[in-house]
């Protein structure tokens, strides 16, 4: 682990990126996820690129993901960077930094939730990642509330993402929050 310890989770996939109109002419983005295209959520700068220069090869794309109370790669999904393998070549996967907030063994699940960095980042509010991982993997997890790093493979014919290898960390400091007051 790099001595700049932060909360983040990004996946690398090698595929194809999809530009598109919907009907009402709204552009759209997909990436190819084995036999599925899988909707992404593009920053206007990122959209801009695409449309002006859709690019036609396979790509290594950096999605910031989001996962479904199953473990499925889904919704909220979003596109970080995009470049051809040769100019990004990372190894396909996720990597992910946060605390463990619950294992559940009979599902086959654990759950990380990724906090907001201080001074750092543009995520606007913590989330929770439920991944699947194997009963052997659940049972060697430290406690809830610990810091853990996570490697992980999405399964194509699934769109699951499966847990490959996580190791317990230090939970990096977390961006407080003040609740804003309502207003009277």
């Amino acid at each position: 682990m790099s001595q700049n310890v932060y909360y983040h989770a990004t996946l690398c996939l090698h595929a194809p990126l999809f530009v598109g109109k919907d009907k009402k002419g709204r552009m759209t983005v997909a990436v190819g996820v084995g036999d599925n295209k899988l909707p992404l959520s593009v920053k206007p700068r990122l959209a801009a690129a695409l449309e002006a220069d859709p690019p036609q090869d396979v790509q290594s794309v950096i999605l910031w993901p989001r996962t479904d109370k199953e473990g499925l790669l889904g919704t909220g999904t979003q596109l970080a960077l995009y470049k051809p393998v040769a100019e990004l070549p990372r190894a396909p996967g996720l990597h992910a930094l946060g605390e463990l907030v619950k294992v559940d063994h009979e599902n086959a699940l654990l759950q990380i939730e990724i906090h907001l960095n201080p001074n750092q980042g543009g995520l606007k509010r913590s989330f929770k990642m439920p991944l699947v991982a194997n009963l052997e993997l659940l049972e060697s997890l430290p406690e809830l509330g610990s810091g853990l790093e996570v490697w992980a493979d999405l399964k194509l014919r699934t769109g699951r993402v499966a847990v490959t290898r996580v190791q317990a960390v230090p939970l990096p400091p977390k961006r407080v929050v003040e609740a804003t007051p309502d207003p009277a």
